[in-house]
């Protein structure tokens, strides 16, 4: 999957039933998927070492 590559992590996909999911823990990202189309997409906060939110980018 072209986001594994931009990531540079493998997404861990689960299965709900009504939706697919696909999360990239170490980014907090999470897609969402239903009937094979993309239908959300879930995105956290990264802090770096001194809790400080390393996005947006200034």
């Amino acid at each position: 999957m072209f986001v594994d590559q931009f990531l540079k992590e493998p997404g861990k996909i689960e299965d709900y039933g009504s939706f697919l999911s696909v999360t990239y823990e170490e980014n907090w990202v999470e897609l969402q998927f239903e009937f094979g189309c993309l239908s959300r997409i879930c995105i956290g906060n990264l802090y770096d070492d001194g809790n400080n939110p390393k996005w947006p980018y200034s």
